[in-house]
């Protein structure tokens, strides 16, 4: 699909002028990640709640009964 193209489609689909979608400056997406960004792609969302759990109170911890 040329720029042309895209521009045409995207007007026809949201109404607006092709102009106005030229202006807005619409690309079309890669469809494959390039690999620096495969890791920014994915979450660990059990160190990210580590990361966000602080505690308002310092608990202490029981003692070890000998």
């Amino acid at each position: 699909m040329t720029q042309a193209d895209l521009n045409r489609a995207v007007a026809e689909a949201t109404g607006e002028t092709i102009s106005e979608i030229k202006h807005r400056g619409f690309q079309p997406l890669d469809l494959e990640p390039a690999e620096d960004d495969l890791e920014a792609m994915f979450i660990d969302w059990d160190e990210l709640e580590l990361r966000r759990n602080v505690a308002v109170v310092e608990q202490r911890l029981p003692r070890a009964v000998a």
